[in-house]
Formats: structure tokens, sequence, C-alpha cells
């Protein structure tokens, strides 16, 4: 009894979840690199470039959170 309670309060759950993030993950596609605006340097034309592209994010923002130019 003590058995399948636990199974279905904690393994059930944890299962549901791990499968699930194992979906996400495979469905998960790369954001496209915009090589074009990095080849640019660090120019005011290519940072404004790099704020429509990435919906107001500017480089130091995008720098941040371990990506940017």
């Amino acid at each position: 009894m003590f058995a399948t309670r636990t199974a279905s309060v904690f393994l059930l759950p944890t299962t549901v979840a791990a499968v699930y993030a194992t979906y996400i993950r495979a469905k998960a596609q790369p954001s496209q690199a915009y090589s074009q605006i990095m080849a640019q340097g660090s120019t005011a034309s290519a940072q404004e470039q790099w704020r429509k592209v990435n919906n107001g994010l500017g480089v130091v923002d995008v720098g941040r959170s371990c990506g940017g130019v």
C-alpha cells in the first residue's frame, strides 16, 4: 500500500515532468546567428538592427545573458 502511494505521489509527477522536459528540448530550435549584423562591428546602425531583431534588447542586455556580439 505504501509503495503504491509513493509511486503515485512522487514517481508519476517526476516521470511526467522528465518526459515533458525531454519533449521540449527535442523540439527546441536554435536562433538565427544574424552574422550580417555581427560582421558590421559595433556601429550605431548595427546596434539599431540588433535591437529590432531582438525586440528591443540591446547588445549589452543580450551579452549579460551569455549571448550577443
